[in-house]
């Protein structure tokens, strides 16, 4: 009895273990029983030295003279805004996130199949554990590409891994040795904070998604049996009371994560609007030297793939919501009382009812916000480039 008591309060650490980790290292510990004064000071530790960090990078930007240092300075300072905004939504809405972790044990997805027997596709089911394994794989490339590019900086050109302004002197002894330190738990903290919070995001949105099937497939199992109509008609009102159930607590499960999502998203999609568009012009004014471009394209590359992540799992939830209507319609129901028939008018007229998660409640999280992004980074991108080809080839003309 205790074992299965045991196995319940434990449900949420080991269905997310990975994901608690994260958020642990990024200093934003989330389902955490066991609160010690070792991990008290860890996350203090974390959290002046994310905002120690990105205080170095605005003192970088407004400190440097000549513009290829200023630009460099001003993709570390964003970044680091993107990373703080992340932390900050973590931290002051921590109850609102454990919240939502809580209301996920009350759904079960390991029951469900991993593919769809009819079209062979990943389910929402298979696509949860698939999602943690590939978040640890990413976070690895991406820290193993930064340690390549960091040493690199560090042994040939004797530089810290970033360029940012100190108050004392960097060049040599032990003060480089402390900031280069500082400066590799700082990307450490960075890197964790965005695994964590766009992690958090994908898995709730799986699970979101992975109940809207199950309750799809419980509507279709729906059918009526030649004998014993009203035993029956009984059995399939029980069926149809369970999923009314359901539905209602996948709202609710819904409505939380546009609470909690929305105010994060206003902010991080207006600062990855601007990101994008600075990282076009940084490429485009680096545009010859392979290092600095490859960097600010690997930048953009690695923020698009979190935008695209948002957007398009909340397109995906807005699809499974609006399907349990024709999910509904499609279970047999011809034949059956007026009550059962009232009962699933009232499952199609609430799924009727379209969710989109939105960004500050005027902007749809959705494939479409991620597309216009993409345009408008893209259109600058080529403009300024166009732009520099003329202007190169103006001056070849002048000296010719």
């Amino acid at each position: 009895m205790e074992g299965a008591i045991l196995q319940e309060e434990d449900i949420t650490e080991r269905r997310f273990n990975s994901l608690l980790l994260f958020l642990r290292i990024a200093g934003t510990p989330m389902h955490s029983k066991r609160k010690t004064i070792f991990h008290g000071l860890y996350n203090v530790l974390a959290f002046v030295s994310l905002h120690g960090l990105f205080l170095q990078f605005f003192m970088g930007v407004i400190t440097k003279m000549d513009i290829e240092h200023v630009v460099m300075a001003t993709r570390f300072f964003i970044g680091g805004c993107i990373t703080v905004w992340m932390q900050l939504s973590l931290r002051i809405q921590k109850n609102a996130f454990e919240s939502l972790l809580l209301l996920t044990e009350s759904f079960t997805w390991e029951d469900q199949p991993q593919t769809d027997p009819d079209t062979k596709s990943l389910t929402m089911a298979g696509v949860i554990p698939r999602f943690l394994k590939h978040m640890r794989y990413v976070l690895l490339s991406v820290s193993v590409y930064h340690a390549v590019q960091s040493s690199v900086r560090v042994i040939i050109y004797d530089d810290l891994v970033f360029d940012t302004w100190y108050p004392f002197d960097t060049s040599e002894g032990l003060p480089v040795l402390i900031t280069g330190i500082f400066q590799v738990f700082g990307t450490i903290l960075m890197l964790a904070t965005m695994s964590a919070f766009s992690g958090l995001y994908g898995i709730m949105m799986c699970v979101a998604c992975s109940q809207l099937e199950k309750l799809r497939a419980a509507l279709l199992d729906i059918k009526q049996e030649t004998s014993e109509h009203e035993e029956t008609f009984s059995r399939m009102q029980d069926q149809l009371n369970a999923c009314i159930r359901h539905h209602q607590e996948i709202k609710r499960f819904m409505q939380t994560l546009e609470d909690v999502y929305s105010p994060c998203f206003c902010g991080l999609f207006l600062i990855s609007l601007i990101t994008f568009c600075f990282f076009a012009f940084s490429t485009v004014l680096s545009w010859g030297n392979p290092g600095d471009v490859i960097q600010g394209l690997a930048a953009y590359s690695l923020l698009f793939a979190c935008v695209f992540i948002f957007c398009r799992l909340g397109t995906e939830l807005t699809a499974q919501a609006e399907s349990v209507g024709d999910s509904a319609w499609g279970c047999d129901w011809v034949g059956t009382p007026v009550q059962f028939q009232r009962c699933l008018a009232f499952v199609i007229a609430t799924a009727q009812k379209e969710f989109t998660l939105t960004a500050g409640k005027f902007v749809p999280v959705s494939n479409t916000t991620m597309m216009n992004m993409l345009n408008q980074s893209v259109s600058l991108f080529m403009f300024l480039l166009q732009m520099k080809y003329r202007n190169d080839g103006e001056k070849e003309g002048k000296l010719i």
